[in-house]
């Protein structure tokens, strides 16, 4: 419990400081537009009327864009981090100790494997979603003739189906990583062994992942009613950091039903393959 404590925590961690190395700079070019010299300070922006917002973007549109292009390429820095955080966590929980001397070495072992069953996983979920999207606008036309609702039903189906086999592909890449933490093989073997975990017992893994997301989507739900009623718009310093709380709550929560997930996905993985 120590160890998956630990876990969660530094990768808690992790994640505030990378948001924070993404959207400070935003956070400047805002409080530079001139907004917090207003009384009421930045709280303008959440008014309804949205007015003070879209005005701030007009006027600092192109240094959001220039911002935002070179965020991309810092997000691609991000990225790798976040693979050799989630080697290092595989380790960690492998060990249940965190030795640095002793896990890290096999962490940067792993980030070439991981980087391969992640490329080659979001690439089958673009398929994935780009052959039912087509389909459904396939099918959409088809059911046109009848009645557009069942047009618009026929193609959300598919749509939603493209989805869920995306989130599935997704699933399978977990456990292939979590697989190749487990023994020395290549990225494509450990996607082999991934989808066969996943077929050896797909309503256990699928029911206990969707259970962790199911939990995960309430928790973000609950936390954005409950800041709607804190409501940042109104004059109080202790609303803003009640959101700040109530954000920094929900994610910390959020990184420990992930690493519940990747507890999971070890465990499969130390089963025999079929």
């Amino acid at each position: 419990m120590k160890t998956f404590s630990a876990v969660v925590f530094a990768n808690y961690v992790l994640r505030a400081l990378l948001a924070a190395s993404l959207f400070l700079p935003f956070a400047r070019l805002i409080a530079a537009s001139g907004i917090t010299h207003f009384p009421a300070g930045d709280r303008l922006l959440f008014q309804p009327s949205g007015l003070y917002l879209l005005e701030l973007l007009r006027l600092s549109g192109p240094e959001l864009v220039a911002l935002a292009e070179g965020s991309l390429w810092l997000l691609l820095g991000v990225s790798a981090i976040l693979l050799l955080a989630r080697a290092l966590t595989f380790q960690t929980l492998i060990q249940r100790r965190f030795d640095l001397v002793e896990i890290v070495p096999r962490a940067l072992r792993l980030v070439p494997g991981y980087l391969l069953i992640a490329g080659l996983v979001l690439l089958a979920q673009v398929l994935a979603l780009t052959i039912f999207l087509w389909a459904g606008a396939g099918v959409s036309r088809l059911f046109e003739a009848r009645s557009e609702r069942s047009a618009d039903l026929a193609f959300a189906a598919l749509s939603l189906l493209g989805l869920f086999v995306a989130l599935v592909l997704g699933v399978v890449g977990e456990l292939a990583r979590a697989s190749l933490a487990h023994e020395r093989q290549s990225g494509l073997s450990a996607l082999g062994r991934g989808l066969e975990h996943l077929a050896r017992a797909p309503v256990r893994l699928l029911s206990r992942w969707a259970g962790l997301g199911a939990a995960g989507l309430v928790l973000v739900v609950a936390a954005a009613k409950l800041c709607e009623l804190l409501d940042v718009s109104r004059e109080a310093a202790w609303r803003a950091a009640a959101v700040f709380g109530v954000h920094q709550l929900v994610i910390l929560a959020l990184v420990g039903l992930q690493t519940a997930w990747l507890v999971i996905a070890l465990r499969a993985a130390r089963e025999r393959p079929l």
